[in-house]
């Protein structure tokens, strides 16, 4: 009896909020290949971008609450634009803190700025909207002049320290694939990249060109 008083009624209203089941993982691309429809991602991803958000969206993601920042303002990425724009709810700057108190597979739910594990608070953060990923944006729109600057410097620096390799190719290990001579594909997530791909395959099948995949662009060509 005491067992029965602890349960809900199935004839009390559900608890506000997305219910799904957490899908733990700070590596977003990774994550995205197990989520399905309605779980709810929980990463750790600084500066959310546009790609990994759209792996989110396409996986049919439930919500999205990110222990980090999802922009700080070092320069304006696109990830928050893409799931609000959605209609994705995102739970920001959560705290690390939730990457070790939730399990994967565990049921939780995103209510306003608060996440629950059953009828228990686990974490607290930002909910994003539409006016305040704009402000954010515009805010590193601001100060993108001085990351521009330090990027330059960077490269000027990057230029000197590898120039024997970049002008002269001294350092550049050897592979076993011919490549001059050839014409060569690099493949990537993007928008539209698998039909892309799909629409390349007779003129590879006829010009056998140097195939380079990059992170999801590597299980596409395989």
């Amino acid at each position: 009896m005491r067992l029965a008083t602890l349960r809900r009624s199935r004839t009390e209203a559900p608890l506000p909020g997305v219910h799904g089941v957490a899908r733990v993982d700070p590596d977003v691309k990774s994550l995205a290949r197990r989520i399905r429809p309605g779980d709810i991602a929980v990463v750790e991803h600084l500066d959310l971008d546009a790609a990994s958000a759209r792996l989110l969206v396409a996986a049919g993601v439930g919500a999205v609450v990110n222990a980090a920042e999802s922009t700080s303002g070092r320069y304006p990425n696109l990830g928050p634009q893409v799931l609000v724009e959605a209609d994705v709810p995102v739970l920001d700057r959560v705290g690390p803190e939730i990457m070790r108190v939730l399990g994967d597979g565990d049921r939780i739910r995103l209510d306003g700025d608060t996440l629950f594990r059953g009828e228990h608070p686990v974490g607290r953060g930002d909910r994003l909207s539409t006016e305040s990923v704009y402000l954010s944006m515009e805010r590193a729109k601001a100060g993108l002049g001085v990351q521009l600057e330090a990027f330059a410097a960077n490269t000027v620096e990057h230029l000197r320290q590898e120039r024997d390799l970049l002008l002269d190719g001294e350092g550049v290990p050897d592979v076993a694939t011919v490549i001059a001579g050839r014409p060569v594909i690099v493949v990537c997530a993007g928008p539209g990249w698998e039909s892309d791909l799909a629409r390349l395959r007779p003129w590879i099948r006829h010009a056998s060109p140097v195939l380079v995949g990059v992170d999801e662009g590597a299980d596409a060509l395989l």
